[in-house]
């Protein structure tokens, strides 16, 4: 049997015909009235309603819906229709409204806001953007001048060193990090990520960051050649790269029924840090160069282009369907199974 998923608590008679509505994995971000109350309330992508009110009333001797109103965790609020003495709480759950479910005829008789079941887990899937902007700067260099000018044969040069490199990446919490649940994060940049190895250190910032870091050590070694009557720079340049990236956050939820909702993706969201690179090895001829050229001989720069943003929204409507007249409004919630989607 198909997990429940969402809840409604309705309110009003139990006159006209019933409709449901679900959309399970594309939550509500935008509410429009008209008609006796103009308005229209436009919430952030991972804004929860915290309070939801539904009032119930009367139209000429018949029980009917008569309004609600809600509150969000960024303090918005918003009132459709009247406001009654007979009102019921909807139980905030999840806090993402995902459907509604009523009876309507001539008027609305009877109606309900539907709320996702409570959340118990997270998984947030970083799905990476092209890479917008990055340069590449040094991270060890080992010079080796060998001068075989009077050698007759060619002289061994041997290269050898090991490097710490820590890698990281770090960026702004999203939505889904601060809902005060379990939180897994999958998605690399340059393998470097949030996972179960030991490999990797994990950190919050009081800027509402979230860093994670790994640190490698690689051993830099080679030989070469200089042949006879040459003078040779030998450059051994380990490099890292620093970056600035972009993701967009796809969200799955695991409610405490078991039930998993799987939300769109949000809009890019930027990451910048550092990334160990690969080792590089010049050999320059400088048996004729003054010490003024030799000096100028510096290590490569690159640059990596930029990519698009993209936005999020979803508006919910009311659809009609057919079912029973004799539906009446309950006093408490109503778990309402996966499969109505």
């Amino acid at each position: 049997m198909a997990p429940t998923a969402w809840w409604v608590t309705p309110v009003g008679g139990s006159g006209g015909l019933p409709f449901q509505h679900a959309r399970l994995h594309d939550p509500v971000s935008k509410f429009e009235t008209w008609i006796v109350d103009e308005g229209t309330i436009v919430g952030e992508y991972g804004e929860r309603f915290t309070r939801i009110t539904q009032y119930a009333g009367w139209s000429h001797a018949t029980r009917c819906f008569a309004g609600f109103s809600m509150v969000t965790d960024k303090g918005r609020s918003f009132t459709a229709g009247g406001v009654t003495s007979d009102s019921k709480v909807l139980p905030g759950a999840g806090g993402f409204i995902v459907g509604m479910v009523g009876r309507t005829g001539d008027m609305i008789d009877q109606f309900s806001l539907g709320v996702l079941d409570t959340l118990q887990s997270c998984i947030i899937d970083m799905n990476y953007l092209m890479l917008p902007r990055g340069g590449v700067s040094d991270v060890s260099v080992v010079r080796v001048t060998k001068d075989n000018k009077e050698g007759a044969r060619d002289a061994s040069v041997n290269i050898g060193e090991s490097v710490s490199i820590s890698s990281s990446v770090t960026t702004s919490k999203t939505w889904g990090e601060s809902l005060g649940i379990a939180v897994s994060v999958s998605g690399k940049v340059f393998g470097i990520g949030a996972d179960a190895s030991t490999d990797y250190t994990y950190s919050e910032e009081k800027s509402e960051s979230s860093s994670y870091s790994v640190t490698k050590t690689t051993d830099i070694s080679a030989s070469m050649q200089v042949p006879p009557g040459k003078k040779f720079l030998i450059t051994a340049l380990y490099y890292k790269g620093t970056f600035d990236v972009e993701f967009r956050p796809k969200y799955t939820f695991v409610t405490k029924t078991g039930f998993r909702a799987n939300f769109p993706e949000g809009a890019a969201q930027p990451v910048s840090g550092v990334a160990s690179g690969n080792m590089i090895i010049t050999t320059n001829d400088i048996t004729n160069m003054s010490p003024s050229e030799i000096s100028q001989l510096t290590s490569p720069q690159t640059e990596i282009a930029a990519s698009p943003e993209a936005g999020f929204g979803n508006v919910l409507t009311k659809e009609i369907l057919d079912g029973s007249e004799n539906a009446w409004a309950s006093a408490e919630p109503i778990g309402m199974p996966a499969d109505d989607e």
